[in-house]
């Protein structure tokens, strides 16, 4: 975790105070289509003007600005109004008629507006900085601003140089609608975000209380791409997706930036809903693709973050203790209702991962998979899923955490994570073990991690094949190696286990193949019953049949073998105790088939074969030795995490939007044992 002493000041915050007057306006003269015989270019009902801005600074509340040509302009364009709150802004709408809109150099200033560009067929932004230098291509501190029916709108970066292409700061939000495309991009310099959307911390109750929105609607899509720090940065904002739209945010940072992802939301909702999704991929950052507060998928909608993160973190050179990035990072209440789909393959990182947060007004994430709901985390170079707080997995819901470097799931001290009956939980070929539960380091005493496993398949885990993203990892390779455990393995904390879950086909290099109830006081791992989910599989040691749970006990002579198999006599696990689902020496054989009955005559009744009885189980296979209790395997330490950079001053600060640690614990690979705790976050552009 990290000390408070590394949040932001205050004092580094930008002032909504910073109103801008008419005096400061820019000539019409200067404007492109100004001149000794200028037509007119734009109307406010029968009313005519020479230039836009003239026609924009007459405007009064609830105008309608009607361009009457395609119209380039090199100035920008200032949206001035006044009010305290919302009520007493200024609504202006620019109808483009059908006409294009180009800005080239400077974007848009609107300060105390509500301002709508509509009906655009082409709005483009070739933008580096708005009217009064503000650092930013576009600045809307405070206000609205709405792309109504605008097929295509594009914030481009036009120099090498050049702040976050839209920042909306205080209280104000982007409404993106009705078939409109918008697209921000290029916007590369250090901290940068292609949208930034913050506000003083004070006015939102330390980001208790959202400040604005994003919303996109109506067959519309949010692009953000090729940006420095996040494609979008929005605190304290809720975000939604929704009537067949798309938000996405992919390839932004560099291999060798501080980036943080794709899509941050750390204080907000991000809902998804009515055929809509969220797409984060191709990010670099060490990050993640998306990282919410809350989340809600409808169960017509779906979510995408995978292929993020990268070698090289803090310009780190390149090596194999330098990698991460998360796909889907939670940290508040997150649902998937029946239908929804979330994948998360191919990351750096962890696919999901679920936060605790000690300083942020709320103890923890927690995430639901409803029935019918399906969520995938495959490939990843972490674990498939870490769960720091609270994991539900509904009966008929649908979890696959498979071939994944560190292993399937990760639930960390202090966490819970619960399989109901009938669920469709499968951890499976991951190079590292199943599950971990909890953490017996010395940071994490008094702190037992609880799992309840009432269904699901671990099977086939300690897989040494190489990782199908990422082929030069295999699961011996560069320090990577199950010891104890590779189905389930109890670190500190308390395990169920139903008969209902398959746990079989796994393996360690030292003891438990299935099952390890690591040697710390406290522990408990009970089985409920001796017969185990497996029974009648067949074992991939010598393809013949499971019967049973028998002990596989660390040292050469106390491993399982058919010959020397002693079987487990407890549902209450000892400490230290290693098991593994196999046979004895007289391995059980599977019932036949039924023979198929012969055709009848057309006049006689059909004669069935009668099923053969399965043949009963062998007898006790126990060895007279007691197994030797093998000592607990120390974990690897964790990696250190650098100090953050100090800001850059005299700019607007952003939450979030820097190299900040404290919302990330970069972890050495093979071990996600630290507790990874969300802190408050420094302030950068």
């Amino acid at each position: 975790s990290y000390s408070d002493e590394e949040s932001y000041s205050d004092e580094e915050s930008y002032s909504d105070e910073e109103s801008y007057s008419d005096e400061e306006s820019y000539s019409d003269e200067e404007q492109a289509n100004s001149g000794a015989a200028a037509p007119v270019v734009a109307k406010i009902g029968n009313t005519e003007y020479e230039t836009l801005q003239e026609a924009i600074n007459n405007a009064n509340n609830n105008d309608v600005i009607t361009l009457q040509s395609d119209l380039t302009l090199t100035e920008g364009l200032r949206f001035i109004g006044s009010g305290d709150t919302a009520g007493q802004w200024k609504n202006i709408t620019v109808d483009a008629n059908g006409k294009n809109l180009t800005l080239n150099g400077y974007g848009i200033l609107v300060s105390r507006c509500n301002v709508t560009f509509a009906n655009c067929p082409v709005l483009t932004f070739y933008a580096h900085t708005a009217p009064e230098d503000s650092h930013y291509a576009n600045l809307v501190s405070p206000g609205t601003l709405t792309f109504d029916n605008c097929r295509t709108v594009t914030l481009e970066n036009d120099t090498p140089d050049g702040g976050s292409g839209l920042c909306i700061y205080g209280k104000g939000s982007l409404y993106i609608k009705n078939n409109t495309n918008f697209t921000v991009s290029g916007y590369m310099s250090a901290d940068c975000s292609g949208i930034y959307m913050d506000c003083d911390k004070q006015d939102s109750n330390n980001y208790a209380i959202a400040m604005g929105e994003i919303v996109v609607s109506n067959h519309s899509t949010l692009t953000a791409t090729k940006c420095y720090h996040n494609g979008i940065t929005a605190n304290p904002v809720n975000i939604t997706v929704t009537g067949s739209s798309t938000i996405k945010t992919y390839d932004n940072n560099t291999n060798e930036s501080d980036g943080e992802g794709g899509l941050g939301c750390y204080f907000g909702k991000l809902t998804v809903a009515d055929n809509s999704s969220v797409v984060s991929t191709g990010n670099t950052a060490w990050g993640f693709g998306i990282f919410v507060q809350d989340l809600d998928v409808d169960g017509t909608s779906k979510i995408v973050a995978s292929n993020n993160g990268s070698f090289y973190h803090y310009g780190a050179p390149y090596n194999f203790d330098n990698w991460d990035g998360t796909g889907l990072a939670i940290a508040g209440t997150a649902v998937l209702h029946s239908g929804a789909t979330v994948t998360a393959n191919d990351n750096w990182g962890v696919g999901v991962r679920v936060y605790r947060a000690v300083d942020q007004g709320f103890m923890g994430g927690t995430l639901t998979v409803e029935s019918g709901a399906t969520l995938s985390s495959i490939h990843n170079a972490n674990y498939g899923l870490a769960n720091a707080y609270n994991l539900n997995i509904r009966s008929g819901a649908h979890v696959d955490l498979r071939e994944n470097y560190d292993g399937g799931l990760d639930n960390y001290p202090l966490a819970t994570t619960t399989v109901d009956t009938g669920a469709d939980f499968v951890v499976s070929n991951n190079c590292g073990r199943g599950i971990k539960n909890g953490n017996s380091g010395d940071n994490h005493i008094g702190e037992p991690a609880t799992l309840i496993l009432n269904s699901g398949v671990i099977k086939e885990n300690y897989n040494t094949k190489q990782m199908p993203s990422f082929p030069f990892l295999d699961a011996k390779g560069y320090g990577h190696y199950v010891d104890n455990g590779g189905g389930i393995y109890n670190e500190y904390g308390s395990v169920t286990l139903s008969s209902a879950a398959k746990v079989y086909n796994n393996h360690a290099g030292n003891s438990g193949d299935d099952l390890y109830n690591s040697d710390v006081k406290g522990n408990i791992f009970n089985i409920i019953a001796l017969e185990p989910g497996a029974k009648w599989q067949v074992l991939d040691d010598d393809e013949k049949i499971i019967d049973d749970w028998y002990h596989d006990d660390e040292g050469k002579d106390n491993r399982w073998k058919p010959e020397t198999a002693k079987n487990n006599t407890a549902t209450v696990l000892s400490r230290g105790a290693a098991l593994k689902a196999a046979h004895g020496i007289n391995a059980p054989t599977p019932s036949p088939t039924p023979a198929t009955p012969k055709p009848a005559e057309p006049t006689a009744a059909p004669t069935v074969a009668p099923t053969a009885a399965p043949t009963a189980a062998p007898a006790d296979n126990t060895a007279t030795a007691a197994p030797a209790t093998p000592a607990p395997t120390a974990r690897p330490a964790v990696t250190a995490t650098p100090a953050p950079t100090a800001q850059a001053s005299g700019v607007i600060p952003q939450t979030g939007d820097s190299s900040s640690p404290a919302l990330f614990s970069i972890l050495a690979l093979g071990s996600i044992t630290a507790l990874c705790v969300l802190q408050k976050r420094r302030k950068s552009k």
